[in-house]
């Protein structure tokens, strides 16, 4: 527990060296501790980060320190469906001009109460890019997750600043029928 909290107290601090221990220590065994990375690493804009993030994704180009569940079931990632979450919520906040294909990539991953995917779709509300609206529009439809659907919703709060106004306008109208909506 103290180490996630470390890790958790590096990322607010936003240094290059708290950003390059909290790199070398991707690698811990304990999965509490690699998500707490996961999630300090999205305090920083740069690619290093990024790259760790995807490499807790499975990212084939990522060459992170990290238990993979490749290794042990044939699935890309880490071994913890939470590190790979906190990873796909992070990944975004870096605003790297990877995240988009590497969020993407994991949107549907099976994973306990779909944590993966709505943590993808909160990355790509995170990401600030417009690509990235009918994803989340086509994520607030009646049958997909719940956990999924509602961290879509808020991915479009969270886009709707940083995309035109006929982008801006659509996620007002999908927001507006949601209202409505018997979920």
């Amino acid at each position: 527990i103290v180490r996630a909290e470390i890790a958790t107290a590096l990322g607010r601090s936003k240094g290059k060296a708290a950003r390059d221990a909290l790199i070398a220590a991707a690698g811990e065994p304990a999965a509490r501790v690699r998500r707490a990375i996961a999630g300090a690493l999205g305090s920083f804009r740069d690619a290093e980060a990024a790259a760790t993030l995807r490499g807790y994704l499975g990212a084939a180009e990522a060459k992170p320190r990290r238990r993979s569940r490749a290794a042990i079931v044939g699935d890309p990632g880490d071994v913890s469906y939470y590190v790979q979450a906190n990873a796909a919520a992070s990944l975004g906040r870096t605003l790297d001009g990877s995240a988009f294909d590497a969020l993407t990539a994991v949107l549907g991953r099976p994973a306990h109460n779909d944590v993966i995917t709505a943590a993808a779709l909160t990355g790509l509300g995170a990401l600030r890019d417009a690509r990235a609206l009918p994803l989340l529009l086509e994520h607030t439809a009646w049958g997909v997750h719940q956990n999924s659907r509602r961290a879509a919703v808020a991915a479009l709060g969270a886009l709707a600043p940083h995309v035109d106004d006929t982008a801006r306008t659509r996620i007002g109208e999908r927001l507006q029928e949601l209202l409505d909506d018997r979920w």
